[in-house]
């Protein structure tokens, strides 16, 4: 994802990773962590930029588990917004793997044309 003339990465950690758009250098790390829950959020996966916030996937592999929510992310104080539940959307796709531990969601999709997910 990208926001405010930066690119925003990732590395399975529960740090978002700001980095300058031409070199790459890191501009800045911020951890993202659930106030509600009192918890950071570790496994941060597939990142979008939307409407001035991040959505990342949640993605903890070394738990050996993984989650079907989405967390809007405020980019600079790496607070939790909200999360994007996708239980439903999950059990509506066929498997086309037979690990159950690999039949995940990835990827996050935002028509920023229309302002909204698709669907």
């Amino acid at each position: 994802g990208s926001g405010g003339g930066e690119v925003v990465a990732s590395n399975g950690s529960s740090f978002l990773l700001f980095l300058h758009p031409e070199s790459l250098r890191l501009l800045r790390a911020v951890q993202v962590f659930d106030p509600l829950l009192g918890v950071r959020i570790e496994g941060l996966n597939e990142l979008e930029a939307v409407e001035g916030e991040i959505w990342a996937n949640v993605y903890p592999m070394w738990q050996r588990s993984h989650s079907q929510c989405l967390a809007r992310v405020d980019p600079l104080s790496g607070r939790v917004l909200g999360w994007v539940d996708l239980t439903q959307l999950a059990l509506s796709q066929p498997a086309f793997v037979e690990d159950p531990y690999n039949h995940v969601l990835n990827g996050i999709a935002y028509d920023h044309s229309r302002g909204s997910a698709p669907g």
